[in-house]
C-alpha cells in the first residue's frame, strides 16, 4: 500500500463511500423521476399538437346519388377524431403545466429552445 501512496484513512473512507453507494443503489432521486416524466410529457405534447393541427377537409363529390350521406358520415368521423385530438392535447398541456409547477420550471420548453 505504501508503494501506491495509500494510507489507512483512505481505505476507511473508500469503504464508507462504497457502503453508502450500495445502500442507495437502485433508489432514484425524486427529481430524476419527475424530470424523466416531464420529458416524456413534452414528447407526448409535441405528438398531440401535430395530430390536433392536422385537419382534413372533404370536398363534395358529384355524380353519386347518396353523396351527401357518405360525405356526412365521413365528416362526422373526422370531426370526432379532431375533437378527441383537441381534448387529448388539452389534457397533456394540463399535465405539462402541473409538472412544471411541481419542478419549479418557469419557462416552458419549446423545440426551438436552446439546450
Amino acid at each position: 500500500m505504501a508503494s501506491l501512496n495509500i494510507q489507512q484513512g483512505n481505505t476507511e473512507q473508500w469503504h464508507s463511500e462504497e457502503t453508502e453507494y450500495f445502500r442507495t443503489l437502485g433508489q432514484e432521486p425524486e427529481w430524476d423521476v419527475h424530470a424523466v416524466v416531464y420529458v416524456e410529457l413534452l414528447q407526448q405534447l409535441q405528438e398531440a399538437d401535430a395530430r390536433a393541427s392536422n385537419h382534413q377537409f372533404i370536398t363534395p363529390s358529384d355524380g353519386e346519388f347518396n353523396f351527401y350521406a357518405a360525405n356526412l358520415s365521413q365528416t362526422r368521423k373526422l370531426e370526432t377524431q379532431r375533437q378527441y385530438a383537441a381534448e387529448r392535447l388539452n389534457a397533456i398541456r394540463h399535465d405539462v403545466v402541473t409538472m412544471e409547477v411541481k419542478l419549479g420550471i418557469t419557462h416552458h420548453w419549446q423545440p426551438s429552445s436552446l439546450a
